[in-house]
């Protein structure tokens, strides 16, 4: 009995020894929600259900209006409703490609070839060259410049006459559905691979620790590769292609690419009617939570967790 309690003291201290390791590594996360964005998400709400004047000692003060700029952004404003559904609409096929793309290329890359470390850097370096002050100058317009200097302002995939494959496609009759998503994954194909640097990373690491014995073990039985891939590999890896999903959701709601951000900003920016925009932001926080929260219900019960 007395070591049946060692063994359990000693698994309780190990448990907590991990608990605050894993603390320690969101503690700057927990201060920057603590002092930077909750302190803005309240001021965000107070703008969204106030009218903010502007007074001569170059200050403000709100104005109480309620809830009625909710109000304008659905039954009055024509234009939000149908922005907001155009936006959805476009991202959860971009969200479906990246998901699937950064899963097939991190398998791919797991895989042990001459060059293996080169080509994770090559596919990792659209991530790093979409920060900081080189975000600010469009990569694919500037290659063509050099290299095709008529083609400058016509982008990549225009460079090479896509359009040439949307006309095979729908001349053929193939399937209408299929041909839209075909088509937006090959015409998106630079922001794909500059939005997966992530998740490849993300389910690389999560691929390498899956132990070897496993494989070995069930190609003895006899199991092929495309069955270990479904029997093994993503049943191992599902908590990672949750996470990954989840991040491929918020990064591409929030990009300021976005249609719905670009609305939402020009009424900040242009018209200056910053209640507006806050009650416009808050009702697509909403809906991006809603989101999350649908996604996490629908695959609590797809995720298997392993020690």
């Amino acid at each position: 009995m007395n070591k049946m309690q060692k063994t359990g003291r000693k698994f309780m201290n190990l448990y907590r020894r991990r608990q605050i390791v894993g603390y320690f590594f969101v503690l700057p996360s927990i201060i920057g929600m603590a002092v930077v964005f909750i302190p803005s998400m309240i001021m965000s709400f107070r703008f969204s259900i106030n009218d903010i004047r502007f007074t001569a000692d170059a200050g403000f003060e709100y104005v109480p209006v309620g809830l009625q700029y909710y109000n304008n952004a659905f039954f009055v404003n024509p234009d939000f409703r149908r922005e907001l559904l155009s936006s959805l609409g476009t991202l959860w096929v971009q969200i479906l490609i990246i998901s699937i793309f950064s899963l097939f290329i991190s398998v791919v890359l797991n895989q042990k070839f001459k060059g293996r470390g080169l080509a994770r850097a090559i596919l990792f370096l659209p991530v790093i060259l979409a920060t900081g002050i080189i975000n600010r100058v469009d990569s694919v317009d500037v290659l063509l410049g050099v290299v095709i200097p008529d083609q400058a302002d016509t982008g990549a995939l225009g460079a090479f006459q896509f359009w040439q494959l949307e006309e095979i496609l729908y001349t053929i009759n193939f399937f209408p559905q299929m041909t839209g998503v075909i088509l937006r994954a090959i015409y998106g194909l630079y922001d794909i691979i500059l939005n997966s640097g992530v998740q490849i990373l993300i389910f690389l690491a999560g691929l390498q620790s899956i132990s070897q014995n496993i494989y070995e073990a069930a190609h003895v039985d006899g199991i092929t590769g495309w069955q270990s891939f479904w029997k093994i590999t993503v049943p191992m890896i599902s908590p990672l292609i949750l996470v990954n999903i989840i991040y491929t959701v918020i990064a591409s709601l929030t990009d300021n690419s976005v249609g719905i951000m670009a609305f939402i900003q020009r009424y900040m920016n242009a018209g200056a009617q910053y209640s507006f925009a806050a009650a416009l932001s808050w009702v697509y926080f909403t809906i991006t939570l809603a989101i999350i929260g649908l996604g996490l219900l629908i695959s609590r019960k797809m995720i298997f967790y392993y020690n």
